[in-house]
């Protein structure tokens, strides 16, 4: 990784916040770097977490984000191409990111129940726009002077996706893949708070009203560490984009 000093510099910074503000307030309200470790000990050590809280939690996220994926993007390249289906999504994009992540697990929670449909629909609702945007936007970014030469040349349809469109579209899918990681696992455990059908999100509202505070930072360092390890396996595969 490039600039790996900066990022441990960048650690190293948040830490020293971390360990002031622990001297500063009860431990009640930020617990100390020593309990936070305590208690990631022993969640990493406790197999029903793995099996219990994190495991669903983590398949609610990547099948919301899948399903947002396919319909966002086979909408947003369909748009890139035809101004109606653009004209007739673009409403509904508006009032998918106007309207209030909480807003629409609750109604979600009234159409469908307290079930993890509920928690999968929610985050793939609310991150469908983002791949419809990245697609269309980047369908809309091919250089026509491309497109134009694989017509003279007569260049197949095939080639012409896989040399011509999907470059174009990939420049613009893979950042919005990178957000997308994020806000998945956010959208889940927010809806699995909402929902209580287990997961992390539960578990993070019951540590909240129990006061255990060190175990709940300790479940938000482990989820900071899955986005981070997600995140770097997408700059492995794509390590040009990432780079860019």
């Amino acid at each position: 990784m490039k600039h790996l000093w900066s990022v441990a510099l960048g650690v190293g910074l948040c830490f020293v916040i971390w360990w002031a503000a622990s001297l500063r307030f009860s431990d009640f309200i930020v617990p100390a770097p020593k309990d936070t470790a305590a208690a990631l000990i022993m969640l990493l050590v406790d197999g029903a977490f793995w099996t219990d809280t994190l495991l669903p939690t983590l398949l609610r996220a990547a099948s919301g984000g899948a399903i947002a994926a396919i319909v966002g993007i086979v909408l947003g390249l369909w748009a890139g191409q035809s101004i109606a289906v653009n004209g007739i999504v673009t409403p509904l994009r508006f009032v998918l990111l106007a309207l209030p992540a909480p807003v629409f697990v609750i109604l979600a929670l009234l159409w469908v129940g307290a079930q993890d449909a509920t928690i999968i629909l929610s985050v793939a609702v609310l991150l469908a726009p983002v791949f419809f945007v990245a697609a269309r936007d980047g369908l809309r970014g091919t250089d026509i002077r491309l497109t134009e030469m694989a017509q003279v040349y007569r260049v197949t349809w095939l080639h012409k996706c896989r040399y011509i469109l999907m470059p174009s579209v990939g420049v613009s899918l893979i950042p919005a893949t990178r957000l997308a990681i994020a806000n998945a696992l956010r959208l889940t455990i927010l809806a699995e708070i909402l929902v209580a059908t287990g997961g992390m999100g539960e578990q993070i509202s019951l540590s909240r009203q129990y006061l255990e505070t060190p175990q709940l930072f300790a479940m938000v360092v482990i989820l900071i560490a899955i986005i981070a390890a997600l995140e770097q396996l997408l700059n492995i595969v794509f390590p040009s984009r990432a780079a860019a």
